[in-house]
């Protein structure tokens, strides 16, 4: 559900649990993954102020119904995830609605990432730099993967490039954590996406990411 489901990997079930809880400062950690992500030194990171480079903008969604790598077919029963309270600290705006819950899968719980913290996501042409949905990890190898991991139909987001923000000194995020529910293909009726990574949902995320300070890069199946 990164990128941009915006506005926001079947056989890889057995991965499911592909990303992290935080620890009790509010740094992520990693689970267990079967999946392994890209190295660091294999990303060629530019920082543009604001806004993604030319680069970022030369692939854009498929028609709606078009094959999406990973799907499989089948029912898939979509049941929402169940958030935690929010802290009594937190606004009313940076609550979980119904709609953003139904694409996790499970408990949802809210957590404060602190200054050094790294988040990145996937986005494809005309995407919002701070859009609300983010992992912990950089992107699996490869596009059928990520897409069946994070629940991404090849109509949502072309997915050219990977941002990564590292909350600035003397900032944090407020955020939503929890698993990518399964989504069902609306384009292409019998069809499914698993879902099974880790999550951030980010309310308010466009006044919460300062843009200036994200990073960003080709995907490795867009490098070749």
């Amino acid at each position: 559900m990164i990128g941009a489901r915006v506005g926001h990997i079947s056989r890889l079930f057995a991965a499911a649990a592909l990303l992290a809880g935080l620890s009790s400062c509010g740094m992520p950690r990693a689970r267990v993954t079967g999946i392994p992500s890209v190295p660091q030194n294999q990303f060629s990171w530019q920082s543009p102020k604001h806004t993604p480079p030319d680069g970022c903008a030369v692939v854009s969604p498929a028609a709606k119904g078009a094959n999406t790598d990973g799907e499989k077919q089948g029912t898939v029963t979509l049941t929402p995830g169940q958030p935690d309270p929010a802290p009594h600290s937190w606004p009313a705006q940076f609550q979980i609605p119904q709609e953003q819950a139904k694409n996790f899968q499970g408990r949802i719980q809210p957590r404060v990432l602190k200054a050094g913290a790294t988040l990145y996501r996937l986005i494809g042409n005309g995407a919002n730099p701070t859009g609300d949905y983010w992992a912990n990890l950089p992107p699996p190898r490869t596009e059928e993967e990520w897409r069946t991991l994070y629940a991404v139909f090849s109509w949502w987001n072309g997915a050219s490039c990977v941002e990564k923000y590292v909350v600035p000194k003397h900032h944090e995020l407020k955020v939503w954590e929890g698993t990518v529910g399964p989504q069902a293909d609306e384009g292409r009726s019998g069809f499914y996406l698993g879902g099974g990574a880790w999550q951030y949902w980010i309310p308010s995320s466009g006044a919460q990411i300062d843009a200036s300070v994200i990073q960003y890069a080709r995907v490795p199946w867009r490098q070749q």
